[in-house]
């Protein structure tokens, strides 16, 4: 069963990853600096990464950081991970792999570190969505989410050029003060809510664009990396990280 408060549906994502190529990932990403401030797992920590469908980030953590690593969608392709895992020159045991609607997922088991990137900003409640980020994770667990800014000049050019993928996201939700406000009501520590990464603006390639405008879009994203300006009009990430 679909939740009803996603502004997504199913098919929305089978379409998407159609066109998917898997490729090696690297220890380098859009990311990097942000998941050097988190410990090393050695072997003993674990790790869930919620909506994460094809796993990029989840193999991430599995050979950079050491994590036991669980990967949980509503929508898998096993075809797609498999031919992943196999680029990244891991086996499918490697990783533990659900298939599950979130807000139906129920578990016993806690874990270290609870991950989301470009997740909860597909929901129109985003409180209960961090409501139940939380409740999967251990006494002292972290909680790392990322979603897009799209408030500023790369929500711009989503809405001019891409009006069907920016639809798909509760621009609402990307808002600093209001995700501090959630993480205050639910108690956690060492609270950090901040907008993140070198200036950029992107398509998506399901845009449907000419091949000019496409290349204009890069020029221009080409262009404001020159300007390493944090905050709301250029940064294309919000990142949020507490503890339990």
């Amino acid at each position: 069963m679909e939740n009803k408060d996603a502004i997504t549906e199913k098919s929305t994502w089978s379409t998407y990853w159609e066109s998917y190529n898997p490729n090696k990932v690297l220890f380098k990403n859009q990311f990097t600096t942000l998941f050097s401030k988190v410990k090393n797992g050695d072997n003993k920590l674990d790790f869930l990464e919620i909506g994460g469908f094809p796993g990029t980030f989840s193999i991430y953590f599995k050979k950079y950081k050491q994590y036991n690593v669980t990967l949980l969608d509503y929508f898998i392709s096993h075809d797609v991970i498999n031919k992943l895992l196999k680029i990244n020159n891991l086996n499918y045991n490697d990783l533990e792999i659900i298939e599950s609607d979130f807000f139906n997922y129920k578990s016993d088991k806690k874990y270290d570190l609870v991950f989301s990137s470009g997740f909860i900003e597909h929901f129109e409640d985003t409180k209960n969505v961090l409501i139940k980020h939380n409740s999967l994770l251990k006494e002292n667990g972290e909680l790392l989410v990322t979603l897009p800014n799209l408030k500023g000049l790369n929500g711009w050019v989503q809405k001019r050029f891409d009006l069907k993928n920016y639809t798909i996201h509760n621009v609402k939700c990307m808002d600093i003060e209001l995700l501090k406000s959630i993480c205050v009501e639910l108690n956690l520590k060492d609270l950090e809510v901040y907008y993140y990464g070198k200036p950029m603006v992107w398509l998506e390639s399901t845009a449907n664009v000419s091949p000019i405008t496409r290349t204009c879009i890069r020029l221009l994203s080409s262009i404001i990396k020159l300007f390493p300006i944090q905050g709301k009009f250029l940064s294309p990430y919000i990142v949020l990280r507490g503890t339990r």
